[in-house]
């Protein structure tokens, strides 16, 4: 399969709708502490399905999926450097 169909386009829709509201929900609740990592773990889905299914990563093989990869990696790296600067000066 090279394309989604309009069915899995019309799930992928669906889900994402129910994670905002999932996320608006989230926002409007008293959590404490885990409201934050909650809220990171949702956008995390929505990210991850709308790389899969509307950047079509889902439907491509190979060198998309390293350069995929390798783009995630040096975020994971940017985030690492910049926790650590700023947890240096707490």
């Amino acid at each position: 399969m090279s394309q989604p169909t309009p069915r899995t386009q019309l799930w992928v829709i669906l889900v994402l709708l129910a994670l905002l509201g999932l996320s608006i929900l989230t926002a409007v609740t008293e959590m404490g502490p885990l409201k934050p990592f909650i809220g990171i773990v949702i956008g995390a889905a929505k990210a991850v399905i709308i790389a899969l299914f509307f950047m079509h990563l889902r439907y491509r093989a190979g060198i998309v999926a390293v350069f995929s990869l390798a783009g995630l990696v040096w975020l994971a790296i940017l985030i690492g450097l910049g926790l650590g600067d700023y947890l240096s000066r707490l």
